[in-house]
């Protein structure tokens, strides 16, 4: 069967490209520089003896880059603002780096700013509509972590009940532990996964669960971890702890359940009082469309809708404390 020769031509360039890709790679990975590249993002610089002080301080990996860009990379460990992003988008288990992440926000706000000053003209709105884009980032990361939060205290009671059965069952508590990162789903599966390589690595125990706790941030795992802790310092048996720690959290999760449904109706009652004002304005535009612009223009039509939007707010804060309830 011949060859259209119509195809000769797209394939033999297809396959050019493919060839020069490939050579380029080789040559940038001679030896294998492309892996050591990224080994070296997070294993500090080898020593004059010739060995990696990877386990100096608390962290496992005390070196990291935060962004390519050298001059960002060096601010974000100067102010140590790069660690504390890190540590974020691990809580939102995000795999994202922070020069990532702040670029993502950064062009966002200048998005939306280029939009609203395209549409309306108004540098007032441009400028806070620049500020929303900025920060709308900052609240998707949080609503992750408290989603990844609630998921991996409604996973804690099966995992510490695995691990209390397995070692009833004659297993040590890393094979409890294995257990559970491979039993279990995401994320805690995935928490206690990281936990057995960074034991593996050569950390201790309560540096890896120590470390595992300031990702998550659970108050209920944060329990556990000290429990854990101070019986392999002090003994004691673990079985017995991790089963009546497991009760405790179970009976908390229910008195909480049984909290959120008694106040039901009062958080409804705070959104819909907080809802009112915009609900009010949307509909007063529509009945007279020069009501709200001849308010905006006049300064004391202003100082009359801000104080109005703000005591709504303040409303909302305070419904959403009264019913805030700590078991």
């Amino acid at each position: 069967m011949a060859m259209n020769p119509l195809l000769i031509a797209p394939s033999a360039a297809f396959i050019t490209v493919l060839l020069f890709g490939f050579g380029i790679y080789r040559l940038a990975n001679h030896g294998g520089l492309i892996a050591r590249r990224r080994l070296n993002v997070f294993a500090p610089a080898p020593t004059t003896a010739g060995t990696l002080p990877l386990f100096e301080g608390s962290p496992l990996l005390q070196a990291k880059s935060f962004s390519s860009i050298g001059l960002l990379d060096w601010l974000l460990h100067r102010r140590n603002l790069g660690e504390r992003l890190s540590l974020e988008l691990a809580r939102a288990a995000l795999p994202l780096r922070v020069g990532e992440y702040l670029l993502a926000r950064w062009l966002l706000g200048l998005a939306l700013a280029l939009i609203v000053k395209a549409a309306t003209g108004a540098l007032p709105l441009a400028i806070a509509s620049c500020a929303i884009g900025y920060f709308l980032p900052v609240l998707y990361v949080r609503r992750r972590q408290g989603a990844r939060v609630r998921k991996f205290d409604d996973q804690l009671v099966d995992g510490l009940t695995l691990l209390a059965n397995s070692l009833k069952s004659g297993y040590s508590f890393m094979q409890g532990m294995e257990a559970i990162a491979r039993e279990m789903p995401a994320p805690i599966g995935i928490e206690f996964n990281d936990v057995l390589k960074e034991i593996r690595m050569g950390g201790s125990v309560e540096e890896a669960l120590m470390s595992m706790s300031q990702r998550v941030r659970s108050a209920d795992f944060e329990l556990v971890v000290t429990a854990m802790v101070i019986q392999r310092q002090v003994g004691g048996n673990l079985t017995e702890i991790l089963s009546n720690i497991a009760y405790t959290v179970r009976e908390r999760h229910r008195i909480l359940r049984e909290v959120r449904v008694l106040t039901a109706q009062e958080r409804a009652s705070g959104y819909t009082v907080a809802a009112l004002p915009v609900f009010l304005v949307f509909l007063l535009s529509l009945a007279n469309p020069n009501y709200i612009p001849g308010m905006w223009h006049d300064p004391f039509g202003r100082i009359l809708l801000g104080v109005g939007f703000v005591m709504a707010f303040l409303g909302l804060l305070v419904m959403r404390k009264l019913v805030d309830i700590d078991v």
